[in-house]
């Protein structure tokens, strides 16, 4: 089942399932931290969610003091502000994350947690920010093909076997 219908039609069921990810990852899991942090503050459980969320903190903070330059931490980092309702801190979570290279706005206009920064100023400029960056990229890679410098496979079969 889905992440959003678990979250938005099933917490119960949600929190089962993430109950799961977290014991079977022995506690290491990061995501299945966040997404128990986010489901337990989404049910006013604000003190055991405070608890994932700050497990997530510590260990994505630890990955980016270690030298991670991905967006990845980043990101999560900015799933957990907006599941606590810090949306200034978020932001700017996610801000570092478009700077290291997300690119997912078509996901993050849909996250669950994001969904009370949807009206923010920045939060749309971010969003914007990434579909250009996405546009370039198709452009560019539109543009080789045409060149003929590469070769564009298509993804529907059936027009894979037309191509041949």
């Amino acid at each position: 089942m889905d992440l959003l219908v678990f979250l938005a039609d099933n917490p119960e069921q949600a929190r089962v399932f993430f109950e799961r990810a977290v014991e079977a990852s022995q506690g290491t899991g990061i995501y299945a931290h966040l997404r128990m942090g986010e489901l337990l503050w989404d049910m006013d459980e604000r003190q055991q969610a405070e608890k994932h969320l700050a497990y997530v903190r510590k260990e994505c903070r630890t990955r980016i003091e270690s030298g991670s330059e991905g967006w990845l931490y980043p990101w999560m980092l900015a799933v957990a502000a907006a599941a606590s309702d810090e949306k200034e801190q978020a932001l700017d979570w996610l801000e570092q994350a478009v700077d290291r290279g997300r690119l997912y706005y078509h996901w993050d206009l849909n996250e669950p947690a994001f969904e009370k920064l949807r009206e923010q100023t920045e939060f749309q400029r971010l969003m914007e920010h990434m579909r250009k960056k996405v546009e370039k990229q198709v452009q560019q890679v539109r543009s080789r093909a045409a060149r003929g410098d590469i070769l564009l496979v298509p993804e529907d079969p059936i027009e894979l076997r037309s191509v041949r």
